[in-house]
């Protein structure tokens, strides 16, 4: 970081190590779920790490840290949430429930036993196999996270040192580990058995450890957490005076009213809540706990947690002022805990108004690309049509001038052929009516007759090839295949726009869903009041709603999708036999390049001097 602060990995590694987070595969699933263990009361998506990680990150990175982030901001207000709401525990039994072939372990059993003897002495105890049954359908984490930081002692059982190096059971106990840390009143014990203790994980070995194998197990474990965990001292009975029984009775009339109206409160039955904690305060003016409940009800709210959901400053609330103002400190600190996480929701609800105003942004790209890509599309298919007609018209004149082309050529065969055959005429004539000495000096000339003959096919394929014709052939075969390289790019293109459409309509939906989950997130409460009060910005609703109508793009991903339905299908073009063709002299090697006119002439001669013959084979 001191190096490059630039580094994108680099800030996203102090994101996770600030906030504790650990990656655990989900037994169940097989999905990687997101742990933490350093809870904070502001949100990881204003974090200044979590800021300069996409700063710099590319796309692709951008939208893992932004997909993580939102993992751990739901993780972190599931667990402040619920460490709000839940009553604390007093012990937390760490243990593996199942092996790998899906069977109870023993530890589990143990930790039953310990369960049992614990529930009995009158403690509250997390032991999951029990504990979880009640949380069916909730996500487990949170009330692992809020167990974790509310228990005092952590008993870690383990047969196995393997069962103690289990993923679940590790990331419990090192979390742990790290609260003792931070709260030295937190302890955590060691209860094995069957293994040697030198066997157990490093950071386990220098705390106490009981072996469950010992006779006294049970009451040594119950007097070392009775050291921990100190119980209410019995008072002895004594002589009160009136004003003592006076205060007694009174303080019972303030308690007994304030319990009946946080069940009131839990039932959401607000009227009657309100009546009783206002007798509460009637006997005991100076109870916080009734103020509180009193403003918990006037937001029509049962819990901390829904008063932090609902977002609402009470900083005004004449309840909060007097709750505050008689408050314990233990009282203060959970009051703050509250309107901090108030706080944090007003942030979260500027942070998604402000990603709604990016995300109209990236709708407007989208809809200028799609006019972009449409426009390409349609200029494309016009300058392609274009091209097919020029093609068609170009061959065309191939046909004509190749026409052309051959009977040049089969008139000057012709007429070499027929010099040919007056020649054998002439010899088949003479017969036998001439000298041996003629006929001998006839058969040179034939022979003569024959080399020139051949040396006329050589010049007929130079002259073929000089001749006004074939060079408007050959200027008519390069026009042919600049058309078609042309072609071939436009059809490129267009598959390229295709593939930018495609893409472009999944950022659609993508958009879309997002867009459509934060303005329900931001227009499911009023935050007007809120916003300013906290941060002095103003949100006008009206303005919002006209401009999210505005911004609507309900039909821009239909025509996305019915515009990538259309395929542009390009026709394909034959070219038939024009291409050129090669063949080797046997004489030198050489490359020799033919085409149909000479190939007609069934001869050709190669830069050695060598005559090559061969038959022109028609491919119909």
């Amino acid at each position: 970081m001191i190096e490059d602060n630039s580094r994108s990995a680099a800030h996203w590694g102090l994101l996770l190590c600030k906030y504790g987070v650990e990656f655990v595969i989900d037994s169940n699933s097989n999905e990687k779920m997101v742990t933490c263990y350093r809870t904070q009361v502001s949100s990881v998506l204003s974090d200044e790490e979590y800021v300069q990680a996409l700063k710099y990150a590319d796309s692709y990175a951008a939208i893992q840290y932004e997909r993580i982030a939102r993992q751990i901001e739901r993780v972190q207000k599931d667990a402040n949430e619920i460490v709000l709401r839940e009553a604390p525990y007093d012990v937390f039994i760490c243990y593996k429930e199942t092996d790998d072939l899906k069977n109870r372990t023993e530890d589990s059993e143990i930790a039953q036993d310990i369960y049992d003897v614990l529930r009995n002495e009158g403690y509250r105890v997390f032991y999951s196999r029990v504990t979880m049954k009640a949380l069916a359908g909730d996500e487990y984490e949170p009330y692992i996270f809020a167990a974790l930081h509310s228990s005092k002692v952590m008993i870690v059982i383990g047969t196995e040192p393997t069962y103690m190096n289990a993923v679940w059971v590790k990331n419990e106990w090192i979390r742990f580990l790290s609260l003792m840390k931070s709260d030295r009143g937190k302890k955590m014990i060691i209860c094995y058995k069957y293994f040697d203790p030198e066997d157990m994980p490093k950071e386990l070995r220098i705390l106490q450890a009981y072996n469950l194998t010992s006779t006294t197990f049970s009451s040594d474990l119950l007097k070392r957490i009775q050291l921990i965990i100190k119980k209410p001292a019995k008072q002895a009975d004594s002589h009160l005076s009136r004003t003592d029984i006076a205060a007694a009775m009174t303080s019972e009339t303030a308690a007994a009213s304030l319990k009946r109206a946080d069940i009131f409160l839990s039932n959401r039955d607000f009227e009657n809540a309100r009546i009783y904690y206002s007798r509460c305060l009637d006997t005991k003016p100076e109870c916080s706990l009734a103020y509180w409940g009193q403003l918990t009800a006037k937001l029509l709210c049962t819990t901390d947690g829904d008063m932090i959901s609902l977002g609402k400053p009470l900083l005004d609330f004449v309840e909060y002022k007097n709750a505050m103002r008689f408050a314990s400190n233990s009282e203060k600190e959970r009051y703050t805990l509250v309107t901090d996480g108030i706080k944090s929701k007003i942030s979260d609800t500027i942070s998604e108004l402000r990603d709604r105003e990016r995300l109209e942004v990236r709708q407007t790209s989208l809809r200028n690309d799609l006019i972009n890509s449409e426009s390409t599309i349609d200029s494309t298919e016009e300058y392609v049509k274009g091209k097919l007609n020029e093609l068609s018209s170009v061959e065309k004149q191939l046909a004509t001038v190749s026409a052309t082309c051959k009977n040049l050529i089969d008139e000057e065969i012709t007429t070499i052929s027929q010099t040919m055959i007056e020649a054998e005429k002439m010899l088949n004539h003479l017969g036998s009516n001439v000298s041996a000495s003629v006929m001998k000096n006839s058969k040179q000339w034939l022979s003569r007759s024959d080399k020139f003959v051949q040396m006329q096919y050589g010049q007929l394929s130079k002259k073929i090839n000089e001749s006004h014709e074939f060079r408007e052939y050959y200027s008519l075969r390069s026009r042919q295949a600049k058309i078609l390289d042309e072609l071939n790019a436009a059809v490129q293109k267009v598959k390229n726009t295709n593939h930018a459409l495609a893409a472009t309509c999944r950022s659609v939906q993508n958009i879309n869903s997002r867009y459509d989950r934060v303005c329900t997130e931001v227009d499911g409460g009023d935050y007007s009041n809120t916003c300013s009060v906290y941060f002095g910005v103003n949100f006008d609703a009206e303005n919002r709603d006209s401009d999210a109508s505005q911004g609507s793009s309900n039909g821009l991903a239909d025509d996305l999708k019915n515009l990538v339905s259309e395929v542009f299908e390009m026709p394909e073009v034959d070219l038939g036999s024009f291409y050129p063709d090669v063949i080797e002299c046997p004489a030198c090697g050489e490359d020799i390049e033919i085409n149909e006119f000479i190939l007609a002439s069934g001869t050709v001669t190669c830069s050695c001097g060598e005559m090559i013959e061969f038959e022109f084979e028609d491919d119909e």
